[in-house]
């Protein structure tokens, strides 16, 4: 049913340590001009296909918001609360939770 398989196992060991070598770097496209250089010419589809049954899938990150919509909203009706608060007022604010003992995070066990 299915043709014969472009990759050997040897191929398919070389090109996932050719991509976990160069992870961040190349696009499948120069990938495949990397690779195709004394191997077998194999098209970016054929290799994104090889690329994806390995589990290396090929993803870009959304970048996160600073801060999100919600959080904006909340904080600008906060200094609209507070835009007449003088210094001595905050640090009162402030120095309330500061009189709060607060636990040592890494202790020594000994």
């Amino acid at each position: 049913m299915w043709s014969e398989k472009l990759l050997s196992s040897r191929d398919r060991r070389s090109l996932k340590r050719l991509v976990k070598k160069n992870r961040k770097k190349l696009k499948t496209l120069e990938l495949t001009a990397m690779f195709n250089t004394g191997h077998k010419g194999l098209s970016t589809r054929t290799m994104r296909r090889e690329l994806k049954g390995m589990g290396l899938n090929n993803c870009r990150l959304t970048r996160k918001t600073l801060v999100s919509t919600i959080n904006n909203r909340k904080r600008l009706q906060f200094s609209k609360q507070y835009k007449d608060w003088t210094a001595e007022q905050g640090e009162m604010s402030c120095g309330l939770m500061s009189q709060q003992p607060i636990p040592e995070r890494w202790e020594h066990q000994g």
